[in-house]
């Protein structure tokens, strides 16, 4: 696990310096599929609310792969194909001292492709990941080096040795929306969800950006927060600003076992709100969710940070 990591803290820089570097690649008679896009967010509650609790902290990398690009998505499945890793830090309030009224810790890692395209005005995107749970994942001791390595206090055996055990869970993901032009660089897009696996939900909101920055490109939803980070640099430059929310209802959480004093709050909502800006020689993304409480026992909502960028030499 600890080469794992290595490659993926080592590779991001490369993937960033490589997609800033490349040619927008254009469509052809008989375009074979490339990698035309990478993107990634982070999301950290220590850049948030500034707290280490909860929905702790998370990392996506998303490559994308397309018969060519035209600003549009395509109509055919699987034309365009996105191959996506995240890893998941779930933890407890208190890091040192179990609580039987607080949530267990969770480290998640999960390797999924999705496919994105369109029929007349609405927008889909459907896929599979594989989700791995527990000491498996090397998360938990991620996080404790990181700790140790800034001073902070990491979780302790007690906590570790209560976290959600191991498993693997096959999950499927599904999404619709439509965007609709408001005028004066303004969108409106609603959007449905469902997932099964890990968690099975359904889910419902709407994203409204204001301004043109990354709207030819393909965005992609991240999982805890909702925020859509970008995955390519095509358009003009500038800010854009978003702003979502949306409602969720949660049969069932792998993460909030039926078992014990801990029970899953069913409904969940998330608002958010972000910032793009795209200059010369990179772009920046910084983004703030609110996110409501996730079960019974948690006496309050959090707010969690999410950040992305690309430099260009």
């Amino acid at each position: 696990m600890k080469i794992f990591w290595a490659l993926v803290f080592l590779c991001v820089p490369q993937f960033l310096l490589a997609q800033s570097l490349s040619p927008t690649p254009q469509p052809t008679e008989s375009p074979k599929r490339e990698l035309i896009g990478f993107g990634w967010m982070f999301t950290d509650d220590l850049i948030g609310d500034d707290h280490d609790r909860w929905q702790t902290s998370s990392l996506n990398l998303s490559w994308i792969l397309a018969r060519g690009w035209s600003g549009d998505l395509p109509e055919t499945f699987g034309d365009v194909i996105e191959i996506r890793a995240y890893t998941q830090m779930i933890s407890p309030e208190d890091l040192v001292t179990p609580n039987p009224q607080d949530r267990q810790y969770a480290g998640i890692l999960s390797l999924g492709a999705y496919t994105h395209f369109q029929r007349r005005s609405a927008q889909f995107t459907v896929g599979a990941e594989l989700v791995a749970v527990g000491p498996q994942t090397g998360v938990d001791s991620l996080q404790t080096e990181f700790h140790k390595l800034i001073g902070s206090t990491p979780p302790s055996r007690a906590i570790l040795d209560d976290q959600i055990s191991n498993d693997f869970y096959p999950t499927v993901v599904a999404e619709i929306g439509r965007e609709w032009d408001l005028g004066r660089n303004t969108r409106l897009r609603p959007f449905a969800s469902v997932r099964a696996g890990d968690e099975t939900l359904a889910r419902v909101g709407m994203d409204v950006t204001f301004g043109q920055v990354g709207r030819s490109e393909l965005l992609i939803r991240d999982k805890i927060t909702g925020q859509r980070y970008r995955s390519m640099r095509i358009g003009p430059k500038g800010v854009s600003g978003v702003f979502g929310f949306d409602a969720a209802y949660l049969a069932d959480s792998a993460y909030i076992p039926n078992s014990g004093e801990v029970s899953l709050k069913h409904e969940r909502y998330r608002a958010r709100l972000g910032l793009n800006w795209e200059a010369k020689y990179g772009t920046l993304f910084y983004g703030a969710t609110y996110l409501s409480e996730e079960f019974n026992q948690q006496p309050e909502g959090q707010v969690v940070g999410s950040l992305s960028f690309k430099i260009s030499f």
